[in-house]
């Protein structure tokens, strides 16, 4: 999205036909640019992965999936995937981790903490990473990040540089969303009840082993310094912020 917002303001004068062309133009060029980080990622992050190692996952990343199929060529391990309620995004991961011939245990969310404790990684991908260090990922990778803290397990966040966001440099917050509370449960069971359905968690660096981007594994703090202090990432912080903030 911060891609998409900054390619926007730098086409913001042009006509209307000649933005929507030079646009177009950006995104498939953004699309090009992501499959090849992509690869870089799946050979970086592929490293962290031994020969019969047990790894726990939550929800689904095209990104971490690199990495995995990467590893899968050359290591024989396991993947425990979380069925990630209430999209149950885990079913995705499962199948696609099934293609690449890897193995997989499917269990329920709550079961993380149970299989953690036999587990050598916990890796997931990431929605957003902020300039304080936290990621933010499907609802459920803190609680699960928590259980890899107790055990020791390390955990690795994969992600592409592309997904910090470099307004939150000047004080703005990410929102978690709230989804139709009818994806939890039908609210006709439960008359008087108040359901709740986040859509996303927000994930502390303390937690956080490394984060696995093209640029390297990195800890959070120095992945966000390093990426704060590039300007090439957005030259114009303040003209960006003010777009989102009128926007």
């Amino acid at each position: 999205m911060a891609y998409v917002l900054r390619k926007m303001m730098e086409h913001m004068d042009l006509p209307d036909d000649i933005f929507r062309e030079a646009l177009k133009h950006d995104l498939e060029k953004f699309g090009q640019h992501m499959d090849e980080i992509k690869e870089r990622i799946g050979e970086i992050g592929s490293k962290l992965i031994e020969d019969g190692y047990t790894i726990i996952t939550h929800c689904h990343s095209s990104t971490l999936m690199e990495v995995f199929r990467r590893a899968a060529q050359e290591k024989d391990f396991t993947v425990v995937v979380t069925e990630t309620r209430p999209r149950y995004q885990g079913k995705l991961t499962a199948r696609d981790l099934l293609e690449a011939g890897v193995k997989v245990v499917y269990v329920v969310d709550s079961a993380a903490h149970y299989y953690m404790k036999k587990a050598d990684l916990y890796m997931t991908g990431a929605d957003v990473v902020t300039a304080d260090a936290r990621i933010i990922n499907k609802i459920g990778t803190a609680l699960i990040a928590l259980s890899a803290k107790h055990y020791g397990v390390p955990y690795y966040v994969a992600v592409s540089s592309l997904k910090f966001d470099p307004t939150t440099i000047l004080g703005r917050r990410e929102i978690i969303e709230e989804r139709d509370p009818s994806e939890v449960i039908d609210p006709s069971e439960l008359p008087g009840a108040v359901i709740k359905n986040p859509a996303f968690d927000t994930v502390t660096p303390d937690l956080i082993s490394g984060i696995i981007s093209e640029l390297g594994v990195y800890s959070p703090y120095v992945f966000v310094s390093m990426l704060s202090q590039d300007r090439t990432i957005d030259p114009e912080l303040e003209k960006l912020l003010s777009f989102l903030t009128l926007g």
